[in-house]
C-alpha cells in the first residue's frame, strides 16, 4: 500500500495514523462461487444388470462450498466482518479467519 514501496502495509498503515482514513479503507468488491452440486443419477438398466432388483435406484455426487474466489482485496476474505452484521460496524476486520472450502462426496442407494 505504500506508494513508494518503501514500507510494508502494516508499518505505513501505523505511520498514517492521524493524518489520513484512505490507507484503512479499500475496494473490498468480489466475485465468489459460493456453492456448487453436481449429481448423477445411475441409470437404471446399469442397476438391474449389476444388482437385479435388489436396487431400485442409485445416486452420486460432489458438493462443495466456497470453491472459488476472486478479489483484489489485501486480506483473506472481504466478506468477514469480526464484530457482526450490525451497521456500525461492518466491514471492521481485525485479522480474521477467511472463509473455509468444503467438499463433499454423497452417494446414495435405494432398496
Amino acid at each position: 500500500m505504500d506508494p513508494s514501496g518503501s514500507l510494508a502495509n502494516g508499518p505505513y498503515r501505523v505511520s498514517q495514523l492521524g493524518t489520513s482514513a484512505k490507507v484503512f479503507v479499500e475496494d473490498a468488491s468480489y466475485l465468489r462461487l459460493r456453492e456448487l452440486g453436481l449429481y448423477y443419477r445411475i441409470p437404471s438398466n446399469l442397476l438391474n444388470n449389476w444388482f437385479g432388483n435388489f436396487v431400485s435406484g442409485a445416486k452420486i455426487g460432489f458438493t462443495g462450498t466456497n470453491l472459488l474466489n476472486f478479489f483484489d482485496y489485501n486480506s483473506y476474505d472481504p466478506e468477514v466482518s469480526n464484530f457482526g452484521s450490525n451497521g456500525i460496524s461492518t466491514g471492521v476486520e481485525v485479522t480474521p479467519f477467511p472463509s473455509s472450502k468444503r467438499f463433499m462426496f454423497h452417494f446414495s442407494v435405494n432398496f
